[in-house]
């Protein structure tokens, strides 16, 4: 008798320990976000922000999760200062070099599910980035927008391109 229950003891347990690790993959995308809060400093923006100098819509798409990766994706690929640093199912970081000085910022988009792409673009270096980050989403919104890839949201700071561009 134990040695016929021991075999599908054995069989259980690997499917328990085979399920739990797809609920923990699943967990940590729907509960556990990759992108980082803001630092006090305002040379970041996120969509998971509250409000104020930090916070940005996020990314609510007109086709299914992936698919708008892959167009975001295709976009950053096509940027002359832009490479992709990661890339797992749900998720990209990416880091962007501004033209005239080369600093570094990394800009994240994190899927949500229900057409909600979270995104979020912050400097390495220094306190202020001259509303950069934030132009960098909004232009990257427009572009997305004009595919038909994503719903037209009001941008969540104001105009984009009233701050100056000394980070460009």
């Amino acid at each position: 008798m134990i040695n016929i229950l021991s075999p599908m003891i054995l069989v259980s347990l690997a499917m328990a320990g085979h399920s739990n690790v797809a609920f923990q993959t699943e967990d940590r995308a729907l509960n556990q976000s990759l992108l980082k809060p803001c630092p006090a400093t305002p040379n970041c923006v996120c969509s998971d922000a509250a409000s104020g100098i930090h916070g940005i819509v996020p990314f609510l798409s007109t086709t299914s999760d992936q698919e708008l990766l892959q167009v975001i994706r295709r976009y950053v690929l096509a940027q002359p200062r832009w490479r992709i640093l990661d890339e797992s199912p749900g998720y990209l970081h990416v880091e962007a070099k501004t033209r005239l000085l080369r600093f570094v910022d990394d800009v994240q988009f994190e899927v949500r599910g229900q057409g909600v792409v979270a995104i979020r673009s912050a400097s390495r270096r220094g306190t202020s980035d001259f509303g950069t980050n934030r132009r960098r989403l909004e232009k990257l919104r427009r572009e997305l927008v004009a595919q038909g890839a994503l719903i037209i949201t009001p941008n969540s700071g104001g105009d984009e391109d009233s701050t100056p561009s000394g980070r460009e």
